[in-house]
């Protein structure tokens, strides 16, 4: 008798629980339509807004490089209106460009053009603390070891991948190697950065296309799919007055920088740089000392052009080698 109520009573809680369940199922699908008519109502007001009467180009030019649009042309737009209905990630990018403004130089510089830098915007939005889901760092989202495979020192004290002047000259490096790879195609280059080298030429193999544009429709994630038209989204986003109206608040100080060699004969915390130069930009200016404190031996750090004198003072006073 007890093994018949025993048995009633798990049918009945089964049945509650199930009845329960497709409730919260329910529940839950509502929710994600109200979600998605939402977006699609606020994408619409977005489009209306600013962008009624914009027409994407045909190409668009990136340095010396023409990239044809005309089958990408929806992507672009998309991306450009994803990006305009979130206001503050576009203002961080504009606030960071005003405080990374040496980046482009460093670009130009090395022989890549300027144009590069939306690489970084698209990737991290510019922040140099960036940590994506796969372990790439910084503001070019390395990975340990491609970084290493370019100069950068990773460590239990340093990440270079945090400092952005190594960084970018790294960059340089990596993505003179992929247009090179790539016989000088700008887009394939781009997805092969975005994608992971061995990754792309997985794809290709598999497939038997190199070309992005066809490749696009093949299997080819949808990260990497909208990678090309997410940076030249960013790049005709600039050029928009919706863009140049974004208010930033309190402008970035601009300040001038140098790069000093140095050799550390025992390990130094940053604090007694910052408490004898009288504020906290040492720390700042870096950020790849991760431990807060630099290492024995020859070392790179970047320090502010007004400090330069009292920087030198505090080296002699602390038995450090400078170049």
């Amino acid at each position: 008798m007890l093994n018949k109520i025993l048995l009633i009573f798990v049918f009945l809680l089964i049945l509650i629980c199930g009845f329960l369940g497709l409730k919260t199922v329910s529940l839950e699908n509502k929710i994600n339509k109200i979600q998605s008519d939402y977006k699609q109502v606020h994408s619409l007001m977005i489009q209306r807004m600013y962008f009624h009467d914009f027409i994407v180009p045909d190409s668009i030019c990136f340095g010396r490089y023409v990239v044809p649009l005309i089958d990408i042309k929806d992507k672009v737009f998309d991306r450009m209106v994803l990006f305009a209905s979130r206001t503050d990630r576009l203002v961080q990018i504009k606030r960071r460009s005003i405080q990374y403004y040496y980046i482009p130089d460093i670009l130009q510089e090395s022989g890549i053009h300027s144009d590069k830098w939306y690489l970084a915007k698209y990737e991290s939005l510019l922040n140099i603390y960036a940590k994506s889901s796969m372990w790439a760092v910084g503001m070019w989202q390395f990975k340990k070891s491609t970084a290493r495979s370019y100069g950068l020192v990773i460590n239990y004290y340093i990440d270079d991948r945090l400092e952005p002047v190594r960084s970018t000259r790294a960059f340089v490096k990596h993505f003179k190697y992929l247009l090179n790879k790539n016989t000088n195609s700008l887009v394939n280059s781009m997805a092969d950065y975005n994608r992971g080298e061995s990754n792309m030429n997985r794809l290709i193999k598999m497939s038997k296309i190199d070309d992005y544009f066809r490749l696009s429709g093949n299997g080819m994630p949808e990260q990497t799919k909208y990678y090309v038209p997410g940076i030249v989204a960013l790049k005709l986003l600039e050029q928009t007055e919706f863009y140049k109206q974004l208010n930033i608040g309190v402008m970035p100080e601009i300040v001038q920088w140098v790069e000093q060699e140095i050799y550390v004969r025992k390990n130094i915390h940053l604090e007694k740089f910052n408490n004898f130069l009288g504020d906290d930009s040492f720390m700042h200016l870096n950020p790849q000392y991760i431990r807060y404190i630099i290492p024995r031996g020859k070392r790179t750090v970047v320090i502010f052009l007004k400090h330069q004198e009292k920087f030198t003072e505090f080296c002699k006073l602390n038995n450090i080698k400078t170049y």
